[in-house]
């Protein structure tokens, strides 16, 4: 779905109970999102914060993968090592 946030196309997870506008996109630390997922190529560090780093070019390498896909299923894992699969 196009983003009006961010003014281009991401992909949006749905059927999460009390939720909505999930977005996958590029961002780095905790002020680049409310609740969505970003995606890097490494974890480290901006200005002393814990940071997706290198988003872009795995934002880009994404979409550019998943192109002409509509759906597809989602696993996330914490840090803690529990998962959710989302559909």
């Amino acid at each position: 779905r196009f983003s009006p946030e961010h003014r281009l196309d991401v992909f949006e997870i749905e059927h999460v109970q009390n939720r909505q506008h999930i977005e996958i996109h590029h961002g780095n630390t905790t002020k680049d999102t409310r609740g969505c997922i970003l995606v890097g190529m490494r974890v480290g560090t901006l200005g002393g914060v814990q940071a997706v780093l290198d988003s872009d070019l795995a934002f880009a390498r994404l979409m550019t993968a998943l192109h002409g896909i509509d759906s597809f299923p989602i696993q996330i894992i914490d840090v803690e090592g529990t998962q959710e699969v989302l559909a």
